[in-house]
């Protein structure tokens, strides 16, 4: 399956951070976002796929409403 991605932006954002007008306020889209950005499993879980060793214990327990991904579509 594939990654959405940013397709929008400068460089170093696009094609580098998670799209936000898929995963709205998540910690690793390229934008600032108000009312916090939280840590999803999909973020925590692909620092796995770079040869981290994580937590997934510390993600934050979000959902597509948390993020609110319409917001910035």
């Amino acid at each position: 399956a594939d990654v959405a991605v940013e397709d929008r932006g400068g460089r170093g954002t696009v094609g580098s951070h998670w799209r936000t007008s898929v995963y709205g306020r998540e910690v690793l889209t390229g934008f600032v976002q108000a009312g916090g950005m939280p840590l999803s499993l999909l973020t925590v879980r692909s620092l796995v796929d770079l040869g981290f060793a994580v937590n997934e214990q510390v993600a934050d327990p979000v959902t597509a409403v948390d993020l609110n991904p319409a917001a910035f579509a």
